[in-house]
């Protein structure tokens, strides 16, 4: 699979992905597309730079305080996730790939496609990110889920780039 990305793993990289991925097969492929992305040779630094440890309820709660907009909540979950050790970097990317999803359920919907297994299957994504993506697509508008993913795209590109670090830019 690895090298279907044009990418090579290390033996402990590999190991340490599966891991924090476990027998979640649609995770992996995400994961792996992420780290090729980011480097062709994929080491276990960069699988502990931007592989989040987990997908915890409170991830999810972060996800839903930053779609209501509700700053000071979220912030207070970053911190504590930070405390735990989650990676910020992580952080970052998961919302924007949340914001995605969003947005291709938010288009799906548009173009009437209603239950959450076709719109996952029309945009690729899982069936469970999509049937949470489908609570926050009913509570904001499409121009926010546009801007938000922008914001999280463009605070990709800067901390990739190294202009800013992860902790200020998420």
């Amino acid at each position: 699979l690895v090298l279907r990305y044009g990418a090579t793993i290390t033996p402990d990289a590999r190991d340490q992905l599966l891991t924090t991925t476990g027998s979640d097969l649609h995770r992996l492929t995400h994961e792996l597309d992420k780290l090729s992305t980011y480097s062709s040779s994929i080491t276990s630094e960069i699988v502990s730079l931007l592989v989040p440890s987990s997908f915890s309820r409170v991830v999810f709660d972060l996800i839903d305080n930053v779609v209501a907009r509700n700053q000071r909540v979220a912030l207070a979950i970053s911190d504590t996730l930070h405390l735990q050790g989650e990676n910020t970097f992580g952080l970052c990317a998961l919302l924007a790939s949340t914001y995605r999803v969003c947005i291709g359920s938010a288009l799906a919907m548009n173009a009437g496609i209603t239950q959450p297994f076709a719109i996952a299957k029309t945009i690729k994504a899982h069936p469970f990110v999509v049937s949470k993506s489908l609570g926050f697509v009913t509570r904001t508008s499409f121009t926010n889920l546009v801007r938000s993913y922008r914001l999280f795209t463009y605070y990709d590109g800067v901390i990739k780039r190294g202009i800013m670090d992860e902790q200020t830019a998420c």
